[in-house]
């Protein structure tokens, strides 16, 4: 099931719920995410930044998260942690982890609070492991990638060579133009892509568009579906998932 996840706190050993970041998880149905914390405090800062694979057991009490490109590590990551309904609909989860602040480990608890996406449509664009990693006959094992659009949101981030860029977009409700809300980093990534209505596909696909700076560019012959591959900045990213329900 497809759900945008905000974190209202979190809560590490003797210490009060609270909340420094702003944090926005987009899950698709076919359950890759984008998970984006950004500093309050300093709100060009990317406190951490992960996207991949998430699984859910049949009880739906237990998480576990695949992190394919991750802000902090290089490697791919897992974690995972338990969840309880709390009395007014939010989640409780519980677990193990790093605590970066501190450079300890140790039990955290955060609440989250979920809505449905709306309108319910989803695009997942990659880098990495499912795609073509650099155009041409050099490779790029380091580059990794994921964009998520969900409903009116859209996040992506992407690693390149230990260099991080992310981005998070939105749809006002009654607008007919995306806005990116918030940028960290140089590089380039197909969240226009992602973003495009399928009613206002025509009008978009099939023409080249200009990115940052003169060599970015997004070319897409056809109507986006699972399968195809969009070259942007001298990498192609492969669409995983697209679909409205």
């Amino acid at each position: 099931m497809a759900s945008i996840s905000t974190r209202i706190s979190i809560r590490w050993p003797n210490t009060k719920p609270h909340e420094h970041t702003n944090t926005l998880v987009l899950t698709t149905p076919k359950r890759f995410f984008v998970d984006l914390r950004v500093m309050r405090n300093a709100p060009f800062n990317l406190y951490w930044g992960f996207a991949g694979i998430s699984h859910k057991s049949a009880s739906g009490d237990v998480g576990r998260w695949v992190h394919t490109v991750d802000s902090r590590y290089d490697d791919v990551v897992e974690d995972s942690g338990t969840f309880t309904q709390l009395a007014n609909g939010d989640w409780l989860e519980r677990g193990t982890m790093l605590d970066f602040d501190t450079g300890l480990v140790g039990d955290y608890e955060e609440v989250w609070r979920d809505t449905e996406p709306e309108p319910r449509a989803a695009a997942v664009l990659v880098l990495g492991e499912h795609a073509q990693r650099r155009v041409g006959p050099e490779s790029d094992a380091s580059a990794r990638g994921c964009v998520v659009r969900l409903g009116r949101w859209c996040q992506g981030v992407m690693k390149v060579d230990g260099k991080v860029t992310a981005e998070r977009w939105v749809l006002g409700v009654g607008e007919t133009e995306w806005s990116r809300v918030w940028k960290c980093g140089e590089g380039v990534m197909p969240c226009m892509v992602a973003c495009v209505e399928q009613r206002a596909e025509e009008e978009v696909l099939g023409r080249r568009v200009a990115g940052t700076g003169g060599a970015s560019q997004i070319e897409v012959r056809t109507e986006i579906r699972e399968g195809d591959e969009v070259e942007l900045a001298d990498y192609k990213w492969r669409v995983v998932e697209k679909a409205t329900w």
